[in-house]
């Protein structure tokens, strides 16, 4: 039991330096070395827990995944495991990625690896043939979804990476029409999810924290409420140029304050 233990927290130790370390300096220009002089592990725990970097990254990227939508969840916008929740949850990411510069870079230099975007792959067709309402041959599919698997970094590395800053709200727009398309979706349902983005402030915290807050008085769109009113700030922000991150160093997500 002791043993278990003591290899459960060495796991652990690696898996916090790893995401401290991809935060602060992204994925490419970290070594596994960095990673384990960080952690106070020897190389050879770091192949044995992980077998390589990018699984490692990989584990990350699954984890703040699940924590999305668990925030997402807590929100009670529409239920799990419908193409609804699916839609707002990916956007939702997307948006993450142009306003946080450390998460939009640490996903698009992750998605080069072959098995993390094979990965990827897998989950986008997999909800590709639960949600789809057309009828399409195993072709379209597998072109739908090496397009969408390499449309989202893509837009997030020209959105953070450009000379001109870039309106958050036209790439989701752009990229939530296209998931529209593919899978024979309503008009009115793209609709209805950007309005609901707009209820909420989006954000990345240290250490890949995800946030996501509803607005004071925001009403859902998803549950056939009325739209935001004029005042309320449309989501995401401004992609922003190497802002950093209020350090946060005890491991507990702070309280946040409403960007407006």
């Amino acid at each position: 039991m002791g043993q278990y233990s003591k290899g459960s927290e060495t796991k652990s130790g690696i898996l916090l330096a790893a995401r401290q370390l991809f935060y602060e300096r992204g994925y490419q220009q970290t070594s596994v070395r960095d990673i384990a002089n960080a952690s106070g592990a020897n190389l050879g725990l770091i192949q044995y827990h992980f077998g390589s970097k990018s699984a490692l990254a990989l584990e990350l990227y699954a984890s703040f995944r699940n924590e999305l939508n668990s925030l997402a969840e807590a929100q009670g916008i529409a239920a799990s495991g419908t193409c609804t929740f699916f839609l707002f949850c990916n956007m939702v990411e997307l948006a993450y990625g142009i306003r946080s510069k450390p998460f939009g870079r640490f996903f698009a230099e992750i998605m080069r690896e072959p098995d993390i975007r094979q990965y990827y792959q897998k989950r986008i067709i997999a909800r590709l043939r639960m949600y789809n309402k057309r009828e399409v041959d195993e072709v379209y599919y597998q072109m739908t979804c090496v397009a969408i698997a390499a449309m989202k970094p893509a837009l997030i590395d020209w959105a953070i990476g450009g000379a001109e800053p870039v309106e958050g709200r036209n790439v989701v727009e752009y990229y939530l029409g296209e998931y529209i398309h593919f899978l024979g979706e309503s008009a009115e349902l793209h609709q209805t999810i950007l309005t609901e983005l707009t209820n909420y402030h989006f954000d990345v915290g240290e250490r890949f924290t995800p946030i996501l807050t509803r607005l004071a008085g925001a009403s859902t769109a998803l549950a056939g409420a009325k739209a935001p009113t004029a005042d309320t700030k449309t989501f995401p922000p401004t992609a922003r140029q190497g802002d950093e991150a209020v350090e946060n160093t005890t491991g507990i997500r702070p309280a946040l304050k409403i960007i407006r």
